[in-house]
C-alpha cells in the first residue's frame, strides 16, 4: 500500500466576520483568487469577505465562490512537491467541487458561476420548503448530538449527515410516519 500525499477541500461551511483575513494577508493567491472568482461571477466578492454581516457573508451565492476561492487558493500555495505530487484530491460536497477546480478537471471561472448557481437556484427553488436537511452553525457539537438522540427516542429517523467545523454540522432525518 502506498503512502501518497492526500489533499481533502472543506465543504461549505459558515464564516464568522474576520474569518481568514490572515491568510488574505498572508497569502496572495487569496487575494488573486478572490478577484478572480469576483469576475467570473459579476460580483465584489472581497466586499462579503470583509463584512462585519455574518448574514451577508454567508448567503450561499457569496459564501459558495468564496469557499472554492479560498479552497483554491491554498491548494496554489502549496509547495510544489505536495500540490504536483499529490495522489488524491477529494472533498465533501462543496469540497468535491473545489477539488475539480483545483485539480484542473473544472476550471476556476467554472467552478464559482457553478456554485453561485447551484445557491440561487436553491434559494428561488427551495425557500420555506423542508428538504429533510438542517445546516447547525456556531453550535455546540455535544449539544446537538443530545438534541439527535433526544429525537431519535420520540421516533424520528435523525442523524449527522457531515461534521463540517468545531461548532457546524449537517443533521438529516425525517419525522415519524
Amino acid at each position: 500500500m502506498s503512502q501518497g500525499t492526500a489533499i481533502l477541500f472543506n465543504p461549505q461551511v459558515a464564516m464568522r466576520p474576520g474569518d481568514y483575513r490572515d491568510l488574505y494577508e498572508a497569502l496572495p493567491p487569496v487575494r488573486r483568487r478572490l478577484a478572480q472568482a469576483s469576475e467570473a461571477i459579476g460580483v465584489d466578492l472581497e466586499e462579503a469577505f470583509h463584512s462585519a454581516d455574518a448574514d451577508l457573508v454567508n448567503q450561499g451565492p457569496l459564501i459558495r465562490p468564496m469557499s472554492v476561492a479560498l479552497g483554491v487558493a491554498l491548494h496554489d500555495s502549496l509547495p510544489a512537491e505536495y500540490r504536483d505530487g499529490a495522489e488524491y484530491m477529494a472533498g465533501l460536497s462543496l469540497g468535491q467541487i473545489t477539488a475539480a477546480a483545483a485539480g484542473g478537471a473544472l476550471s476556476f471561472d467554472d467552478a464559482v458561476r457553478t456554485v453561485r448557481t447551484m445557491a440561487t437556484v436553491e434559494g428561488e427553488v427551495f425557500a420555506g420548503r423542508d428538504h429533510g436537511s438542517t445546516f447547525c452553525y456556531c453550535v455546540d457539537l455535544e449539544s446537538v448530538f443530545a438534541k439527535i438522540e433526544e429525537l431519535a427516542a420520540r421516533g424520528y429517523d435523525v442523524a449527522p449527515c457531515a461534521i463540517t467545523g468545531d461548532d457546524q454540522m449537517v443533521v438529516s432525518g425525517r419525522p415519524p410516519p
